[in-house]
C-alpha cells in the first residue's frame, strides 16, 4: 500500500491577508502532523476559505489488465506447448515399439518362408506344406500390421513436431508481447495532488499584542529552566486580565511552566518554563506562549518562540 510522505501547503490565502500556514510534511510511516496557522498583528479581519494541497509520489503502473491478458495467453501457450511435446513422447515411443515389432516380424516372415522351402524340398505331405504356407501368410499379415503402424506413428510425430513448431513461432510472439506490455505497465512515480475539504479561518480583531523576549536564544538545558520577559499590549479596548501559558505541540514532552496572570494594571509577566531530565532534545518547532483573555468570548493571543533543549 501506499506509503510515502504527503507534503501539505495551503491555498486559497490572499497575498495581503497577512496570514503564514508554512508547509509541513506528514512522513512516511506516519498519520497526520501539526499544522500552524499564524495570523499577524496586521491580518485583515475577515473569512478566508482555504484548503490544503497534499503532494505524494505514488507509484503508478499503466494498462495493468494488458499484462495480465498477455500473461495469461502465454500460459496458455505453454500449456499447449507441453501437451504437444508430451504427444510427441508418447508417438515417438509408440514408433519404436511398432519398429521393434516389424524388425521381429520380418525374421519371422523370413523364417517361415523357409520353413516352406524345407517341407517342399523334404516332400513333406501337402498337410505340413499347406501349416508352413499359412504360417508365412500370418507372419507376412503382422509385419504388414507393423510396418502399417510404424507409418502411422511416423506421421503422427511428424504431425506433431510440425504442430510444436508452429506454437513456439507463436509463443515467441507472445513472449515478445509480455516483454512490451511489461515494460510499457511499468510502475512510476508521478505526482499526485488532492486537496482537503475547504477550511474557514475567521480573523477577528484582536485584543491584545503579545512579545516574547527569549534569553540566550532560548538555550535549555534538561533539568534546567529558562525565564521568558512577556509583554501585553492591549489593544480595541480590551482591559482585561491575561493568563499567560506555554501549550505543548505533539511530540514535545518534559517541559511545563505554570499560568501566570497578569493582572488588569500590568502590561508584563515572566513564564518559568522548566525541563525534566527527559525532556525532548533539540530545536522545537512550533511552540508558543499563549495569552488567554475574555474579549468578546474566549479569545487567545500567540507569540512564537523558539527552544533549544540540550543535555
Amino acid at each position: 500500500g501506499f506509503d510515502n510522505d504527503v507534503k501539505l501547503a495551503v491555498a486559497g490565502i490572499p497575498k495581503n491577508a497577512n496570514i503564514d500556514v508554512p508547509a509541513v510534511t506528514i512522513k512516511k510511516g506516519q498519520t497526520e502532523t501539526l499544522l500552524r496557522v499564524f495570523v499577524k498583528d496586521n491580518a485583515k479581519v475577515g473569512d478566508y476559505t482555504v484548503y490544503l494541497n497534499g503532494q505524494a509520489q505514488v507509484s503508478y503502473a499503466r494498462n495493468p489488465a494488458a499484462v495480465t491478458r498477455a500473461k495469461e495467453d502465454q500460459s496458455r501457450i505453454d500449456g499447449q506447448i507441453k501437451d504437444v511435446q508430451t504427444k510427441i513422447n508418447e508417438s515417438k515411443k509408440k514408433l519404436g515399439e511398432a519398429t521393434q515389432s516389424e524388425k521381429t516380424n520380418q525374421d519371422l516372415v523370413t523364417k517361415a518362408k523357409q520353413a516352406v522351402d524345407d517341407a517342399k524340398k523334404q516332400k513333406q505331405p501337402d498337410e505340413a506344406i499347406q501349416n508352413a504356407e499359412k504360417a508365412a501368410k500370418d507372419a507376412e499379415a503382422a509385419l504388414q500390421a507393423a510396418t502399417n503402424e510404424k507409418n502411422a506413428q511416423t506421421a503422427a510425430v511428424k504431425a506433431a513436431e510440425g504442430e510444436l513448431k508452429n506454437l513456439q513461432n507463436i509463443k515467441k510472439q507472445i513472449d515478445a508481447e509480455v516483454k512490451k506490455v511489461e515494460a510499457a505497465a511499468k510502475p512510476k512515480n508521478v505526482n499526485v495532488t488532492n486537496p482537503t475539504t475547504p477550511i474557514i479561518i475567521r480573523v477577528r480583531p484582536s485584543p491584545a499584542k503579545l512579545k516574547a523576549d527569549v534569553p540566550s536564544g532560548g538555550a535549555l538545558k534538561r533539568g534546567g529552566k529558562i525565564e521568558i520577559k512577556v509583554t501585553v499590549s492591549r489593544q480595541n479596548d480590551f482591559a482585561g486580565p491575561v493568563k499567560l501559558s506555554l501549550p505543548l505541540p505533539p511530540n514535545v514532552t518534559g517541559l511545563s511552566a505554570p499560568e501566570v496572570t497578569i493582572p488588569v494594571d500590568q502590561n508584563q509577566g515572566v513564564l518559568v518554563v522548566q525541563a525534566s531530565g527527559d525532556a525532548t532534545e533539540g530545536a522545537l518547532e512550533n511552540l508558543v506562549i499563549r495569552a488567554a483573555m475574555e474579549f468578546e468570548g474566549q479569545a487567545a493571543v500567540d507569540a512564537p518562540v523558539t527552544l533549544k533543549v540540550s543535555k
